[in-house]
């Protein structure tokens, strides 16, 4: 869960990056100056926030469903 959160947090943040926002204490979505206090590495990020990125993970199996997927764990690929 934690792993997959975290890559969560990456994805989101770069999203954010694309669309023009950059770090600042409190948000600001007007142009050209996007702010947005979570464009942060993970550790720095409140516990808050964390839990935000976590649960678009636990969503993710409803979300899939609804598309008619669903998450499958892959066999560990043979090491020799």
């Amino acid at each position: 869960m934690e792993k997959l959160a975290r890559d969560e947090h990456v994805r989101w943040r770069r999203h954010k990056e694309r669309q023009g926002y950059s770090y600042g204490p409190l948000r600001s979505d007007a142009e050209p100056d996007k702010r947005h206090p979570s464009m942060v590495d993970w550790e720095e990020l409140t516990e808050e926030d964390r839990d935000r990125d976590r649960d678009v993970i636990r969503n993710m199996p409803a979300v899939l469903a609804q598309a008619r997927l669903r998450v499958t764990r892959r066999q560990a690929a043979d090491a020799s």
